[in-house]
């Protein structure tokens, strides 16, 4: 008896724990799940519940595993967002790519795989992603497929202009009320959108994605289970998944319930149907046997024109990228093509592209051109090159002249192609020049050095001979005297030789201090010629007559120069005068001229020819001239003058006849406003003598 008693409580206890245990039971989990529109692959219904593949698939896991699912409607962004922050755990219907693996958890079963499609207005010609070039494009914002059109565009380089949305139905909107030339959408959302049965879908299909669940990163766990149950909802033939992607992507229709009496009438209908069809079947069997054919090569011909006219537009955009001109000519010299660059060169009119030929754009000519390249290039069967100048745009240009032939190897034209070697040739041009220059500077420094070697062994040989006389008890003072002065007029002579070395050599290295002040004019003027009545009589020339004229110049005029160099100027002009005048006269004269001060000196000397007028500025040259031989000199004075009077921001002049005289004069800017001073080493004061 107390043995059945305990039987009986050990069963009534095991009842009450099993009791409490079920009572006990786990609550449900909360998933927050992430929806978006994109039908039929996961959407919301109005009542704000998942629908769609997807929402079925989420929807068995969450019954198997007692999960309670929690619904958050959002836009695609918006939910890539949440999902990336935490604040939903799961988003269906994602698809993976290389920057998303890092960021999410995604299931290792490809639930489904899906493209982007390009629709657009039935009336827009929108074939290819060249066709996309100076359009409007709407995409959705985080869509995969709007980043990789993003790439082609870049890639492709076209001038594309992208609006943004939301979501795949305002993208269509957009289109239906022409805001937009074209829109992206994924493959399946295009089949079953009511609003792309009035647009047009073109052939532009790219970017297959894989769509899988995707998870946060705290949701690896979930992501396992998931993964797991949709394997196991993959099997059987057919599988539930299978069931679901019919559910959702093959249309299904409604059985239609006949009353019986309406069964015999359709009955009767249906065997009169039958007979008009067979007859009709007959009738139009042979019609499109016939029109298959024909249909065949319309598509094939429609086909090989789009690639005809895309591989026209990507050769346009290759050759018109290029900074070489391009045109290709015909046998009789007319253009039939040229790039962008060869027509903004020329100034071609594209429009009236055809009414040119090759001989009027380059030589301005109405014939062919007798050196052609393209003959030669024929006869010889090779690409014929050339350089010429076109005078039009004033440029030089290395050309190529490639024939062109057809399939029976008969010549159709030629490509010319043009490079610009202008700033080439004005390269070798210059080195040219300054080669001459320095050849012909290195030839007239040898000849400068071998005059100096003359001139200075010349007063020196004499000083030293006549010194040597002077030893001599026997010489009366009246030689003695002779020979002194013949000294002294050789030193003087050697003296000036050395200082316009050494006045040139300065200006040659840049080592020249002006020391600018208010200077009186009218003395310094009457203090120099009174200088050179001192040398006429000196060298003997007192039959020479020297006039000193000054007009508009009074005590009280003064200009802002270096006294020194200006001095230094009128000398050395008064000193060439003297030098290879003989008789008549030198004039110093001086006036004011468009508020320039003109200093000038005449004289009636041997003169100067025109070609050699220019020559007597230069540095080391020297003019060739009979009469000028007789006369001793570095042939310095001029150069340096030139030299001096640019430092005082002046200029030198010269008007000249042989055999009737020369003027020689200057202008000097009255009031100075910057004056160069050139000091590149420490200075050394000059003398005058």
């Amino acid at each position: 008896m107390f043995k059945k008693v305990t039987i009986l409580l050990f069963i009534f206890g095991s009842c009450v724990a099993h009791q409490l245990m079920a009572t006990n039971e786990t609550p449900a989990k909360t998933i927050r799940v992430g929806v978006y529109a994109n039908p039929p692959l996961f959407f919301a219904d109005s009542l704000g519940n998942a629908q769609g593949i997807f929402g079925d698939l989420i929807k068995k896991i969450a019954t198997r595993h007692n999960w309670e699912l929690q619904y958050l409607p959002m836009h695609l962004n918006e939910a890539i967002h949440a999902l990336e922050t935490g604040d939903i755990d799961l988003l269906p219907a994602l698809a993976s790519s290389a920057s998303r693996d890092s960021l999410f958890h995604f299931t290792q079963e490809v639930c489904f795989t899906n493209w982007a499609v390009i629709y657009t207005q039935t009336n827009n010609n929108i074939e290819s992603i060249v066709d996309l070039s100076h359009k409007k494009v709407g995409l959705q914002k985080g869509d995969i497929h709007a980043i990789a059109l993003q790439k082609l565009i870049k890639d492709f380089n076209l001038n594309t202009e992208i609006l943004w949305y939301n979501d795949y139905v305002s993208i269509m909107q957009a289109i239906q009320n022409h805001e937009i030339d074209a829109g992206t959408v994924n493959k399946v959302y295009g089949y079953q959108c009511p609003i792309a049965q009035d647009l047009k879908k073109t052939s532009i299909l790219y970017n297959p994605v894989q769509i899988r669940f995707a998870g946060s990163q705290s949701s690896k766990e979930l992501i396992d289970i998931i993964n797991h149950e949709f394997h196991q909802l993959r099997r059987g033939n057919p599988s539930a998944y299978d069931e679901i992607l019919n559910k959702w992507l093959v249309e299904q229709k409604a059985p239609i319930l006949f009353p019986p009496w309406a069964i015999i009438w359709v009955s009767i209908l249906v065997v009169i149907s039958a007979g008009l069809v067979v007859f009709s079947w007959l009738l139009r069997n042979e019609v499109k046997r016939k029109t298959h054919s024909l249909k065949q090569e319309l598509e094939l011909r429609t086909i090989a024109e789009k690639e005809l006219h895309r591989s026209e537009q990507e050769k346009s955009l290759i050759l018109n990228s290029i900074k070489e001109q391009v045109a290709f000519i015909d046998n009789n010299n007319k253009l039939l093509w040229a790039n962008n660059a060869f027509i903004t060169d020329n100034q071609l009119h594209p429009d009236k592209l055809l009414n040119y030929h090759c001989h009027e754009v380059f030589y301005k000519r109405n014939t062919p051109c007798d050196q052609c390249c393209y003959k030669s290039s024929l006869k010889h069967q090779s690409i014929g090159t050339a350089e010429f100048y076109n005078e039009h745009t004033q440029k030089y240009y290395w050309t190529q002249t490639t024939p062109v032939y057809d399939d029976q190897g008969k010549p159709l034209g030629f490509v010319k192609t043009l490079s610009d070697i202008t700033d080439k040739k004005k390269s070798e041009q210059e080195l040219i020049a300054a080669k001459e220059k320095a050849e012909e500077s290195d030839v007239l420094k040898s000849v400068f050095l071998a005059n100096m070697s003359h001139e200075i062994r010349t007063p020196m040989n004499a000083i030293i001979g006549f010194s040597e006389l002077l030893e001599d008890d026997e010489l009366t003072n009246h030689e003695k005297k002779r020979y002194i002065d013949i000294i002294q007029s050789n030193g003087q002579q050697l003296l000036k030789l050395i200082s316009d070395i050494l006045i040139f050599s300065q200006l040659e290295t840049g080592n020249v201090t002006l020391q600018l002040r208010e200077t009186p004019i009218l003395p310094l003027l009457k203090e120099v010629f009174q200088l050179f009545e001192t040398e006429k009589e000196r060298c003997h020339k007192s039959q020479l007559k020297l006039i000193l004229e000054v007009n508009d110049i009074d005590e009280s005029f003064s200009i802002h120069t270096d006294v020194f160099r200006l001095k230094q100027i009128i000398f050395n002009l008064f000193t060439n005068a003297l030098k290879f005048t003989e008789h008549g006269h030198i004039a110093l004269k001086a006036t004011i001229i468009q508020n320039q001060l003109r200093i000038s000196v005449a004289d009636t000397g041997i003169g100067i020819t025109k070609e050699n007028q220019a020559k007597i500025f230069q540095r080391f040259s020297q003019v060739s001239n009979s009469n000028a031989k007789k006369a001793t000199g570095a042939g310095l004075g001029l150069t340096i003058v030139k030299e001096m009077i640019s430092l005082l921001n002046g200029s030198i002049h010269v008007e000249s006849t042989p055999h009737v005289g020369s003027v020689f004069w200057i202008n000097h800017p009255i009031h100075q406003k910057n004056i160069c001073s050139i000091n590149k080493h420490n200075n050394s004061e000059l003398t005058l003598h």
